[in-house]
């Protein structure tokens, strides 16, 4: 009972680091999470190969026996003492030794090889307490199911090349590997090891096999002697193995889940800021939507004086109502911000320190800009050092947010989203509205990372598609058109010109962003859609939700296929369609036999 509740303990204390420690991963998927997860646990602290006997000894210690140790695959209990120091000894064959789970050879990380000083050799995640002689019959053989069961560990099946871990453990051997694999690619003289599909990967840094091991995972989920195992191999070498703390990263990595799922943004935004004398400091924000939204799902992050998102952050709650307005202000600002406020918070920033309002872990709006700080503070409408000592207040004119900080504070008055006044000027906080311009729209997009399909369902103010994108240009790595054009950021490069109505876009982003586009709303009756013989790139700017077979109904012999930005089809021929209902703004590759014209419902 002692260990149990000790245990308990020490569990409670790692769930609480694990979660300080992917405080940055929740908006992560795919090749943007391996590259976060690599860097988090890259480095660590390194022992000898000596000293590893002791760090297995507490990491791998029986739970129910403190004097023993457990067998990774003969899943018995050996006496800590009992290790095989003299392989040419008959006794020592049935002593524990250090077992590689990533074999040494499939890596070159043993004595000898091309990177025997690296880590890898030592790393206490893949190292696990083994029977001598069974260690010496797995060998540097992959994993899969099935072959000849075991003599000696008979939960074990093994073939040439390949070796079966007892049910209980196969999760834990694949998490091991899927560690491997983030931990070591190929940077600072280390091995570059991949998960592969085949088997006879020798002398390749490679190992097998990736789909046994993904059901592995699923089959033998993450238990308490894993979570302690990895908490205690935490204390000696300071990193993790990420897939304990969170399993479902390993879907997000090599399963369905690495595109990140397209998240729909409430359109709240920061409508008032003040850095005022003392500690009259504030945040006003807005809610723009039609309903009321969740104020759980919002943060406000700071950076102090230059740095990167987010060095600190205030939690917020209840319920915002359409149209209504949430003051947040220094616990100690004056009365009358005092009476005003529905938070009071240590929010004690000066005119270098940028703000944000996220949602769900992701930036929607900013009052200057992560990276290095101004001196004083941020210029905003032509003003220096408008954040320092003013009042800023968001023009009725604008009724979303902005993560371009520079479009947002703009250059002059006309340009700027801010009107600039003087310092303590508390007359418009608790108050907001915005102007009513008919015929005004907003189209949301967000767009994940890679690749995605879209169009505009407004008629945007700025025609140019390097001004449309503007507020998301930096996280841009490519646009296409329907006819192979391309903008190119980088190169501020872009034959792509003023976007058509129905036109679609096929966009390849760095990380997820959203933008919030303003503009005329279209008006569906007036522009048909266009549809040539081949391919074709098209944007489905209609609310009704119809499946591509329904809304081609008079056309269902003219259409071949029609594909989504993640490669889903439906085949009209077959009546297969694995797209589901269109999305209102998202664009579809179509090929055609012939010409014809659609117009919207």
């Amino acid at each position: 009972m002692k260990y149990v509740l000790s245990l308990i303990l020490l569990l409670s204390v790692a769930i609480c680091s694990a979660q300080d420690y992917y405080a940055e991963c929740n908006t992560l998927y795919g090749e943007g999470l391996r590259v976060h997860l690599h860097n988090l646990i890259d480095n660590h602290q390194e022992y000898s190969y000596s000293n590893c006997i002791a760090a297995l000894k507490e990491s791998d210690e029986d739970p129910n026996n403190s004097n023993n140790v457990l067998l990774v695959y003969k899943e018995t209990s050996i006496h800590k003492n009992n290790f095989a120091y003299d392989p040419s000894n008959p006794i020592h064959y049935n002593y524990w030794n250090r077992e590689h789970v990533w074999a040494k050879s499939l890596g070159s990380f043993g004595p000898g090889g091309t990177y025997e000083n690296s880590p890898a050799h030592t790393d206490l995640h893949h190292l696990k307490p083994s029977d001598m002689s069974v260690n010496a019959d797995r060998s540097n053989k992959s994993f899969d199911n099935g072959g000849t069961q075991h003599t000696e560990a008979s939960n074990c099946k093994y073939t040439n090349n390949s070796w079966e871990a007892p049910d209980n453990v196969k999760g834990d051997i694949a998490r091991i590997l899927f560690y491997m694999e983030i931990r070591y690619e190929g940077d600072s003289g280390e091995p570059d090891l991949s998960i592969v599909e085949s088997l006879d990967t020798y002398p390749n840094p490679e190992i097998g096999k990736l789909s046994t091991l993904l059901e592995w995972h699923e089959l033998d989920p993450v238990d308490d002697f894993e979570m302690n195992r990895n908490e205690l191999i935490y204390n000696w070498q300071n990193n993790r193995n990420p897939f304990i703390d969170h399993p479902e990263f390993v879907n997000r990595i090599w399963g369905s889940d690495t595109i990140a799922p397209i998240v729909e943004i409430p359109n709240v935004f920061i409508s008032e800021y003040i850095e005022g004398s003392s500690y009259n400091k504030a945040i006003e924000i807005y809610n723009a939507e039609t309903t009321s939204v969740n104020l759980l799902d919002f943060e406000l992050w700071k950076i102090s004086n230059g740095g990167q998102w987010y060095e600190q952050s205030f939690s917020l709650s209840g319920q915002l109502e359409s149209g209504a307005v949430f003051v947040i202000s220094h616990s100690n600002a004056s009365v009358e911000i005092a009476a005003i406020s529905d938070l009071q918070v240590n929010l004690n920033h000066n005119g270098d320190d940028a703000l944000g309002l996220a949602y769900q872990g992701q930036l929607i709006d900013i009052i200057g800009e992560s990276g290095e700080a101004p001196s004083g503070g941020w210029d905003v409408a032509g003003i220096n050092e408008a954040t320092k000592d003013h009042t800023l207040i968001r023009k009725a004119t604008i009724n979303t947010g902005n993560t371009n900080w520079g479009n947002s504070a703009g250059m002059n008055t006309d340009n700027s989203e801010w009107i600039v006044s003087n310092i303590d000027d508390i007359s418009n906080l608790g108050i907001h509205t915005i102007d009513e311009i008919e015929g005004q729209s907003t189209q949301t997009i967000n767009f994940p990372e890679g690749w995605y399909f879209y169009t505009h369902t407004v008629i945007p103010e700025f025609t140019s598609l390097d001004s449309i994108l503007a507020p998301i240009i930096e996280d841009v790595i490519i646009v296409k058109d329907e006819a192979g054009n391309v903008f190119l950021p980088q190169w501020a490069f872009n034959n792509i010109g003023v976007p058509n109505i129905s036109e679609g876009f096929m966009i390849k982003m760095a990380q997820a962003q959203t933008l919030n586009l303003s503009g005329l709303a279209i008006n569906l009756g007036e522009n048909p859609l266009e549809i040539h013989e081949g391919w074709n790139l098209f944007g489905y700017i209609s609310s009704a939700e119809l499946n591509s077979q329904n809304f081609f109904i008079y056309h269902a012999d003219d259409v071949i296929i029609v594909k989504n930005y993640m490669g889903a089809a439906a085949l009209t021929e077959f009546a297969f369609d694995a797209i589901g209902p269109l999305e209102h703004g998202s664009a579809y590759l179509l090929k055609a036999n012939n010409s014809f014209i659609v117009e919207w419902e």
